[in-house]
């Protein structure tokens, strides 16, 4: 699977390397080739925070119509979670500092985003997404589209 227009735009906007645009790759080949028939990947999202000397990438995730897939420590490892999220997320915890959606946001914007959601058996799986300057407002998006739309409706 190659890139998406979108995928492809995305990371050049949020300026990754080719080191890192080439561990992407390798992990959403690798991520898709796992998921269900049917599944595909349609966005991308970088979790990434500041460091000293310039960003620290966390991990890379992969979103489909029903599963959350992340690579944890991308740029090192070789390890995916999935998470089968079709409505049902339980809690989504958004916590934001100088970024302002629809405003043009500079390097001091940062974004974090937890949520869990119910596994099945008891269980209880999640994550933590986090951003930086431009990537605020696509993690914003995200929350959004995504996770927002996917809580948990009760009946």
């Amino acid at each position: 699977m190659t890139f998406s227009e979108d995928m492809q735009r995305y990371l050049e906007d949020i300026d990754v390397t080719v080191h890192v645009m080439s561990r992407i790759s390798k992990l959403l080949n690798f991520t898709q080739d796992l998921l269900p028939e049917g599944q595909s990947i349609s966005r991308i999202f970088i979790s990434e925070t500041a460091g000293k000397e310039g960003r620290i990438y966390e991990a890379a995730w992969f979103f489909t119509s029903g599963f959350i897939s992340e690579a944890h420590h991308f740029l090192t490892d070789d390890e995916v979670d999935f998470f089968q999220f079709t409505e049902n997320i339980i809690l989504l915890n958004i916590k934001k500092a100088d970024f302002e959606p629809g405003e043009e946001n500079d390097s001091s914007a940062r974004m974090r985003i937890k949520f869990s959601g119910g596994g099945g058996r008891g269980s209880n799986v999640g994550g933590e997404l986090k951003a930086t300057g431009k990537n605020c407002d696509y993690l914003y998006r995200i929350a959004k589209e995504i996770l927002l739309p996917n809580t948990m409706r009760s009946t």
